[in-house]
């Protein structure tokens, strides 16, 4: 499962703890105040039933497709993502946080749907936009009658689970830095160990130390593009670590190298498109 629903688990928690002295004190685990996710959603009162099965919210079961569309576009293992109820932010708002840094607010307005990439005249007098940086140019909330009509007109209409997500993908290609541990690095050379031994054994640790090239992966994701081709990245960095060591450098020497590929793969589709 993509989160954890908290409120749900101490509900559940709560039932099962045997009964205790009404003067007895409540037993708390000292390692819940040290432990930092790496990635919280926490969400006002009524946007509760959203992550509540019971209630016909699939938002935890969707967190799953974020992850797996994270690892697509970014190359990267997005962590679980913690959900749960915070009681003191208003009924319709969120906050995300990384690494228990707020990183973003916002707000789903009730009952209301989103759009994108409308203009404001084809939506009439009650829509209302939405905050460009929480969702994007040309973001409106709409209400059900005119989700109504839009969705006739063939217009994708967004439900406030998606939106929240959609505003996740946005953070996670903001932070994706931050979200990469060393831990992530370790399960992606592993796995790339599986079908390129040599070229994981020749840059690691012979060349580059696991903290220095998990250093450039940051860096790569810090200028939001993709360490997905983690085959290509790792010999950019063996051809160029007998060089220098210095990471800058090396980012430098892979960005040149995965920008010639993406122009030889786009001649390639324009042959191709030419061709049939």
């Amino acid at each position: 499962v993509a989160a954890y629903w908290s409120a749900r688990s101490r509900r559940a928690e709560a039932q099962k703890e045997p009964e205790r002295p009404a003067d007895a004190e409540p037993v708390v685990r000292i390692e819940e105040f040290l432990r930092v996710d790496p990635m919280e959603l926490e969400i006002g009162f009524g946007l509760l039933r959203l992550a509540d099965r019971s209630r016909g919210g699939d938002l935890v079961e969707r967190l799953q497709q974020l992850r797996q569309d994270t690892a697509q576009n970014l190359g990267i293992i997005l962590p679980k993502v913690r959900v749960r109820d915070n009681l003191e932010l208003g009924p319709q708002d969120f906050t995300v946080r990384i690494r228990g840094k707020v990183v973003s607010r916002g707000s789903i307005p009730a009952e209301r749907w989103l759009v994108r990439d409308v203009s404001a005249s084809a939506l009439g007098p009650f829509s209302t936009p939405a905050p460009e940086d929480l969702f994007g140019p040309s973001a409106w909330w709409v209400d059900s009658a005119r989700r109504t009509q839009l969705q006739r007109q063939g217009q994708a209409v967004i439900d406030p689970a998606g939106a929240i997500l959609h505003h996740l993908r946005v953070i996670i290609e903001r932070h994706a830095d931050d979200l990469l541990s060393r831990d992530q690095v370790k399960r992606l050379l592993d796995s790339l160990k599986q079908t390129c031994p040599a070229l994981v054994e020749e840059v690691i640790p012979t060349l580059l130390s696991a903290g220095q090239v998990h250093r450039v992966l940051q860096n790569l994701l810090g200028e939001r593009r993709s360490i997905r081709d983690l085959e290509t990245i790792l010999e950019a960095l063996g051809d160029q670590a007998a060089v220098t060591k210095d990471l800058d450098a090396l980012t430098e020497h892979i960005r040149r190298r995965l920008d010639r590929q993406m122009v030889s793969r786009s001649r390639e589709e324009q042959f191709a498109a030419a061709v049939a």
